[in-house]
């Protein structure tokens, strides 16, 4: 069985500073989903098909993990989300609700 190890960070420090230096590009609207698949030893899953799906608008995009078992989604609108997590040989995985929200900015 695939352990998932998952979070979901509202911005990139980059894009903090970045909006710091220039107002006029401050206004940041999106996040990112990201985070590593592993098994129940431990060791890291690479290959695994990773989907997000859009709750509200049905919208889906998919990657595949890494060596390392990382993955991660950029420019994702703020929403609700479900993840799943494909492998063959391993049963599919699923987090029904993992929430996006809108950037903040640091102070």
């Amino acid at each position: 069985m695939l352990k998932i190890h998952q979070w979901t960070v509202w911005i990139a420090v980059t894009l903090v500073f970045a909006s710091t230096i220039n107002p006029a590009r401050a206004q940041l609207t999106r996040g990112f989903i990201s985070g590593t698949v592993s098994d129940a030893s431990q060791a890291v899953v690479p290959g695994v098909s990773v989907s997000i799906m859009n709750k509200l608008t049905g919208i889906s995009r998919e990657t595949v993990s890494t060596d390392a078992g990382f993955y991660r989604f950029v420019a994702v609108e703020p929403g609700t989300y479900s993840v799943e997590f494909k492998l063959a040989g391993f049963e599919t995985r699923r987090i029904d609700t993992v929430t996006v929200s809108t950037p903040r900015k640091l102070r």
